[in-house]
């Protein structure tokens, strides 16, 4: 087995040597995907003209048979302005109307060199295009044919010194810390409901009948350690929550969304990385939250996405806050996440609030006679002042709950992920 994991692999491939003129267009395409060519096209496999024989390498490296990856994405986040930038720096004078045209015929170009070496791999390209090239990319029918997937990424919070909202630029001093802390998990972009969005939204590309590849997300934190005061709040917390609300943004979306890849799994700089090591070896690697939080939803996520229902009257799910006789949005409240597998309902619920405790009310229409008891853990951590960095795992605490007649009375004690587990029949 190549892979001890199981995972797909994703080459990119350098487009920029191409759309800035280091190289032409057709020679930085063979050199780009040659890539390509060393990792899947079999030994003896014909190639494009000019390509070297790249298998015959491969196994001169000791590998024969092809690695069999099933992604190539051409060129990787071409949208930001350091790219762009790069490219203007190599073609002075050029119009952004120019630059748009010359990148489409870059595009083309390296698919074209792509099929001529593997007619059948799935090729991604990005959503958001520079120089204003998407209307004409995602118009020309040869793109639609052989391209497969549009490459997004979603990095929220962001910076946790500078705020932005409404257009405008704030510092975060000019907000409360319980601002703060429904800023950061209330991420990531909500629908109108209040649940979870994942999907993009006025991207040219998203009227085509591609689908999307998140090959990039994660909640972050930049700036932590510079703000001043720091929140009196553990920030291991809202982590949590926000990646959570990730992963129930994109299950929703899932009949747009192919794959996703989180970003990153093993880092010893960028302080979101599932698995944080220490080069100089003095501490011992530990988990983060985005790490723990997303390696628990792994083994408790169903295949098929159930319908949640918070209409009055035909109440599935009602949120109820201390202190308050109205009933609240569930959607805002909890972002609840109904899924199901052959033997198990599994309802993930994200209780947001830093200082309050949510009572819930569930009940399951449609499933036939329910066990009497059910399964409920909660990932939690007392939020105050941060020890250690931010090392510490999140505590997990299981309890049974009692079903009466298919309902369920949960109380969600504090901020944490809940997750309730009951046997189907």
């Amino acid at each position: 087995m190549r892979d001890p994991l199981g995972c797909e692999t994703d080459l990119v491939v350098n487009l920029l040597d191409a759309v800035a003129g280091r190289k032409p267009v057709h020679q930085a395409a063979l050199d780009a995907c040659g890539l390509l060519a060393y990792v899947n096209s079999p030994q003896g496999a014909k190639l494009p003209d000019g390509m070297p024989d790249w298998p015959a390498v491969r196994a001169s490296n000791g590998h024969p048979a092809p690695f069999g990856i099933q992604y190539i994405q051409i060129g990787n986040e071409s949208w930001v302005s350091k790219y762009r930038n790069a490219v203007h720096a190599k073609r002075p004078g050029k119009s952004d109307v120019e630059l748009a045209v010359h990148f489409h015929e870059c595009l083309s170009e390296y698919i074209r060199v792509i099929r001529a070496i593997d007619p059948k791999i799935q090729i991604i390209i990005d959503l958001h295009l520079p120089f204003g090239a998407s209307p004409q990319v995602y118009a020309d029918p040869f793109i639609l044919n052989n391209v497969s997937l549009m490459a997004y990424h979603i990095y929220q919070m962001g910076s946790c010194t500078a705020i932005q909202a409404n257009d405008k630029n704030f510092q975060a001093s000019q907000f409360s810390f319980e601002d703060i802390w429904t800023y950061w998990t209330m991420t990531p972009t909500l629908s109108g409901s209040g649940l979870a969005d994942y999907s993009p939204r006025d991207e040219v590309g998203l009227k085509t009948k591609l689908r999307l590849a998140c090959t990039e997300w994660n909640w972050v934190r930049w700036g932590y350690d510079k703000m001043d005061p720091k929140p009196p709040f553990r920030i291991t917390l809202p982590a949590a929550l926000g990646v959570a609300r990730h992963l129930h943004g994109m299950v929703r979306a899932g009949d747009r969304l192919a794959l996703t890849t989180q970003s990153i799994l093993l880092g010893s700089t960028w302080n979101f990385a599932a698995l944080v090591f220490d080069p100089a070896l003095s501490t011992p690697p530990h988990i983060s939250a985005q790490g723990q939080i997303s390696e628990f939803y792994h083994h408790t996520m169903g295949q098929e996405l159930l319908r949640l229902d918070f209409t009055k009257g035909l109440e599935t799910l009602s949120v109820h806050i201390p202190d308050s006789t109205e009933t609240m949005a569930a959607g805002a409240a909890l972002d609840p996440l109904a899924t199901r597998d052959t033997h198990r309902i599994l309802l993930h619920l994200v209780n947001r609030y830093r200082d309050a405790s949510v009572d819930v009310t569930v009940r399951f229409d449609g499933f036939g006679r329910l066990p009497r008891k059910a399964r409920l853990q909660t990932l939690s951590l007392d939020p105050q002042a941060e020890p250690g960095g931010g090392r510490d795992p999140l505590e997990i605490a299981t309890a049974t709950v009692s079903l009466a007649d298919n309902q369920a009375s949960l109380h969600l004690a504090r901020a944490g992920v809940y997750f309730l587990e009951v046997q189907l029949p």
